[in-house]
């Protein structure tokens, strides 16, 4: 049996392995389903067929050599474990023209090469152009999930800079659909969450018309001061902005009661307490 080169994570286009073993050792690949037909230019190693890494490859081979990936794919790449991975998100120009296939979604748009990274191998567009798209046609929920995760992976002097630039990227997007939405996902981005489904959490308060907590807010002994813990949800005093002074179209204002929970040993309040624990604050 012909030994199969390790190609890109797996994929293959089928002029280089050709050239590498030959169209007969293509052939008996094949014909023992050793290799999988991908497109018609492009082969993959049967093993592998189902990682992210190999399908991502595949898909870039088949678009070529100027594509990128973008959306939910690039996201994933740079360590946003809530991007969705069913599909393979592949950025070309407009002239490259592709049928569509059950796993590649061919997005049609202008970059710049000083926006392509290269992670694994694999080209991949620039983070803040990432979020910034995913902020504006994304499912909300996975977008700030995606957008938490991205601010979190930053060193904390960077973050501001980070957002600011992901603000920008947003407001000069070609398409200005999508624009406001980006933005007022953005202010809800502090990448304080510790996981999707508090991201998803915050946006539902925030939907429901709730002041937005602050979140992983200390928890501290009285007596010494210092920090003992934390909770998830938690406040120390009402946000300086709140429904109400965001627009309105995400979510429509009213007049809605606060909702508290005071603690024996102070005035807090807290949403999702860890352990039993009730945040409080001295007086």
């Amino acid at each position: 049996m012909t030994d199969l080169p390790p190609g890109l994570h797996g994929a293959h286009l089928r002029a280089d392995l050709l050239k590498q073993i030959g169209l007969p050792a293509v052939r008996s690949l094949l014909r023992v389903e050793r290799l999988v037909v991908f497109s018609r230019h492009v082969y993959v190693d049967r093993e592998r067929t189902l990682g992210f890494l190999t399908r991502a490859a595949a898909a870039l081979l088949t678009v070529g050599p100027r594509a990128v990936l973008t959306g939910h794919s690039a996201a994933f790449l740079y360590g946003c474990t809530a991007a969705d991975t069913g599909m393979i998100h592949v950025l070309s120009g407009y002239d490259r023209q592709l049928r569509r296939r059950g796993d590649l979604m061919l997005h049609q748009g202008s970059f710049e090469e000083q926006d392509v990274a290269q992670l694994n191998g694999l080209r991949v567009l620039g983070l803040e152009r990432v979020i910034a798209d995913l902020l504006c046609t994304a499912p909300r929920g996975t977008a700030l999930a995606c957008a938490d995760q991205a601010i979190a992976g930053q060193t904390p002097p960077l973050r501001a800079e980070f957002k600011a630039e992901i603000s920008h990227r947003i407001q000069t997007r070609p398409d200005p659909r999508g624009r406001l939405r980006g933005g007022v996902l953005l202010l809800l981005a502090t990448g304080a969450p510790e996981s999707p489904a508090e991201s998803r959490l915050l946006l539902a308060l925030f939907d429901a018309g709730l002041p937005v907590p602050e979140l992983q807010y200390p928890v501290c002994d009285l007596d010494a001061g210092s920090a003992t813990g934390s909770i998830s949800r938690g406040r120390s005093r009402w946000s300086p902005w709140s429904t109400t002074a965001m627009p309105r179209m995400l979510t429509e204002p009213s007049e809605t009661p606060s909702v508290t929970r005071t603690c024996a040993g102070g005035a807090g309040s807290s949403f999702g307490l860890r352990r039993g624990i009730c945040g409080s604050r001295s007086r």
